[in-house]
């Protein structure tokens, strides 16, 4: 991972598609790689999506999980002939407008698209209107099939494991870009959303909703055996990690940034680990019926 300065911001691109609070857009960086065209994300500064994506994107990329080849963090001015015109930010993102200097997640922009503009399922911008023909009996015999292929084809078991394992809320189509493997993108609602909670053993003792599980049920996806078992390896490895690496060895990265309360960063997500993975029966057993 790398944090760019400013001057490694050179070129606000475009807008893509429905925009939350947080404000995504597309833009030209000056990375140690080079230039790239990359995705970044700015939060709200009350949330700790950020931080979610960090830690989300660093066990990824330890547990081999297929993210993005690069990601960090980035300085950013908005203002008039600023990075970010005020007249660019979208309504939702108007929080923004009263800020002059923030930070923003990037990942390197991959060649694949997300699951859901591969089955076109993104022209639907009205989001109740996109969930009601996801979640719909009356679902077309073919789009089910191409998911249904699409998920035996580039094993969907890793994600789906590490999904459930740090509680990820938000797995939809649009946060699975469909290449030669299937890439998980948007790690911001691990550890069961937005805003962290008071007691993480409790957030650990929890299962959460899992929006891959509710989407395979719902339209009553024929995964074979393969998929669950590799869910479940992954899941094991997990484990070992988790019982022989500690949170700060795995989080590294996050030590250069001295306005961060490390310690307490620290102790809460091994806390986390430590009770999550304490009963594995347990929550293999619950992973087994994911699928």
């Amino acid at each position: 991972m790398e944090y760019l300065t400013n001057d490694c911001y050179t070129d606000f691109l475009t807008v893509p598609g429905l925009q939350g609070e947080d404000f995504t857009h597309l833009a030209n960086l000056n990375t140690q790689n080079g230039m790239q065209e990359c995705y970044v994300k700015i939060y709200p500064t009350n949330e700790d999506s950020m931080l979610n994506e960090i830690i989300g994107y660093l066990f990824a990329k330890e547990l081999n999980i297929p993210v993005p080849k690069y990601a960090g963090l980035v300085e950013i001015e908005i203002g008039d002939g600023k990075d970010i015109e005020l007249q660019t930010i979208p309504p939702n993102s108007q929080w923004l407008c009263n800020q002059s200097e923030v930070i923003g997640w990037w990942t390197s922009k991959e060649k694949s698209p997300s699951l859901l503009a591969h089955f076109s399922l993104d022209k639907f911008k009205d989001l109740s209107r996109r969930s009601q023909i996801l979640y719909s009996k009356k679902l077309t015999k073919q789009l089910t099939s191409a998911l249904e292929s699409a998920f035996k084809k580039k094993n969907l078991g890793p994600i789906c494991a590490f999904d459930f394992f740090f509680s990820n809320i938000d797995r939809n189509l649009g946060n699975i870009l469909f290449g030669d493997s299937l890439i998980a993108i948007d790690h911001g609602q691990i550890f069961g959303g937005k805003y962290w909670a008071h007691d993480f053993k409790q957030l650990a003792m929890q299962e959460h909703p899992h929006k891959i599980r509710d989407l395979v049920k719902n339209l009553q996806l024929n995964l074979p055996k393969n998929v669950i078992d590799s869910a479940c390896l992954k899941y094991d490895e997990i484990i070992s990690l988790i019982q022989s690496k500690p949170a700060k060895d795995v989080l590294e990265f996050l030590s250069d940034f001295s306005g961060l309360p490390h310690e307490k960063i620290f102790n809460s997500v091994d806390e986390y680990l430590e009770v999550r993975s304490m009963d594995e029966s347990k929550y293999k057993n619950k992973f087994n019926r994911l699928i």
